[in-house]
């Protein structure tokens, strides 16, 4: 009886072990995913809204909660191609300059007075022009030994340039009836936020169940190993920057509808904050990982933050500070914390 009672003794505590182990690999397993980011972002949202709130009560109502998710929404869509760019071990400068080009191209079409063919037109060569851009920037990447950073600052300095010469300050008032659909809302939450958040959904499921999103990774991660088991690298590089560039139409039809006018100085922001939020959400600067969910919380942590600056009375230039701070930090945390868990 004894012997029996020690065996089952001994079974009991190895079986403690095996589910302490467990956890301790399931903890490991989490820290170390894509996903992982997106708590701690959560949490920080949430204690700065209630410690926002706390200092001046107009920061939760519905009109400001609504504002920052149109804000949001705008660096959100430009965040996404930000997050394609990165995933290939890449980076696109020429974002938030394609974003104000475009805005200044749809300002000569979308506009009152125009007929609807017309405005279609417009929206047909925002589509156009954005796939031209990263058929260049991917082109110059691959075939003309250009670096990311080159090739996408050249293009960057064009697309400023293109603008000023299109309109050398602002004109060209946006269509109230089509800023008026761009901007519908229910109660807080635009539509078009909705919209940002299926859109990640469906690019986070093609980035972990679909054929180009192993292709996209796999590129990132190792471009070599990639082009050995027969991956066409070239040719996903190509891709990815050209989506980069059609998901940053979208962001160029928000910024639109938010400013309303083509205004040539407009855009450039949105390069180093589609960054920020990138590197908010977790996406690795190194390339082969990210989560696209993750991006998303960033875009709204940074505008949640880029609004409380001004809701506490504090100068513009706190805003770049907490850009830079916010990267800063969390590219630390992130790396660190990952690197602890694989040890």
């Amino acid at each position: 009886a004894k012997i029996v009672a020690a065996a089952v003794s001994a079974l009991t505590h190895v079986d403690r072990e095996d589910k302490a182990l467990a956890k301790v690999s399931g903890w490991r397993h989490f820290v170390q995913s894509d996903n992982a980011p997106a708590v701690p972002l959560t949490v920080v949202m949430i204690l700065l809204a209630l410690g926002v709130f706390s200092q001046n009560s107009h920061f939760l109502s519905s009109f400001n909660v609504g504002n920052i998710l149109m804000l949001a929404t705008a660096l959100g869509f430009i965040a996404l191609g930000q997050t394609v760019a990165l995933l290939l071990a890449g980076i696109d400068l020429s974002v938030g300059p394609l974003a104000g080009f475009l805005v200044v191209v749809a300002s000569f079409f979308i506009v009152d007075g125009q007929p609807p063919a017309m405005m279609a037109l417009g929206f047909a060569l925002m589509i156009g022009l954005a796939v031209v851009v990263g058929l260049v920037n991917g082109l110059l990447i691959r075939f003309a030994a250009f670096t990311p950073i080159a090739a996408t600052l050249a293009m960057y300095i064009g697309l400023q340039g293109c603008s000023f010469l299109l309109r050398d300050s602002p004109g060209g008032y946006i269509n109230a009836t089509v800023v008026e659909w761009i901007t519908w809302q229910i109660g807080p939450i635009p539509m078009a936020f909705v919209v940002l958040v299926l859109v990640a959904l469906a690019a986070e499921y093609a980035l972990r169940n679909r054929r180009i999103g192993w292709q996209l990774r796999a590129t990132g991660s190792n471009e070599e190993s990639a082009r050995r088991i027969g991956l066409r690298v070239d040719r996903t590089f190509v891709a990815g920057y050209v989506a980069s560039a059609l998901l940053t139409v979208l962001g160029a039809v928000m910024l639109m509808a938010q400013i309303g006018v083509g205004d040539p100085a407009q855009g450039g922001d949105y390069t180093l904050a589609s960054i920020t939020a990138v590197v908010l959400g977790g996406t690795s600067l190194r390339g082969g990982r990210g989560t696209f969910i993750g991006t998303v919380l960033g875009a709204m942590l940074l505008t949640e933050v880029l609004n409380a600056v001004s809701f506490l009375g504090l100068s513009q230039t706190y805003q770049y500070v907490f850009q830079g701070a916010l990267i800063l930090v969390a590219a630390l945390i992130y790396a660190t914390v990952r690197e602890r868990a694989r040890g």
